[in-house]
């Protein structure tokens, strides 16, 4: 699992040039950067290639309509297959409409807090706590 925090793009690079081996940031599990931002090249194509997370999870709130729509695009041909959940993005500004997701991808600004469990081997439970559910279990 890989927790960003509050990382833009540079520290996504300087990662990236640690593991410079193909395949040796591969995650199960990446936090959003930045709140999920697509500002200084934070959560792009390239740090989505890197990582390539099976779950992803957006730590953002009310302000800057954060994750970004293009954030939570660049890392959905990676995530996987999971209960249906409502989730939410931002683009031009604003928050886009809610819609439903089949992905393991999570915002806490939807969602609530956010809680993975897993033994490491073929499966991590899901709970969430806002007023739009996600529990289930995430087979990756």
């Amino acid at each position: 699992m890989v927790f960003t925090g509050d990382a833009e793009g540079e520290t996504e690079l300087s990662a990236m040039a640690n593991f410079p081996a193909p395949g040796a940031l591969r995650t199960t599990l990446v936090t959003g950067s930045h709140h999920g931002a697509w500002t200084k090249d934070s959560n792009d194509y390239p740090w989505a290639v890197a990582t390539r997370p099976r779950m992803l999870v957006f730590s953002a709130g009310h302000n800057f309509s954060h994750p970004r729509c293009e954030a939570l695009n660049a890392f959905e041909p990676y995530t996987v297959w999971a209960l249906p959940h409502v989730i939410r993005c931002g683009a031009s500004g604003q928050y886009q409409e809610a819609f439903k997701s089949q992905r393991a991808e999570y915002v806490t600004k939807t969602n609530g807090t956010v809680v993975v469990t897993t033994n490491g081997q073929s499966a991590a439970d899901v709970y969430c706590s806002g007023e739009w559910p996600c529990t289930g279990r995430v087979f990756y």
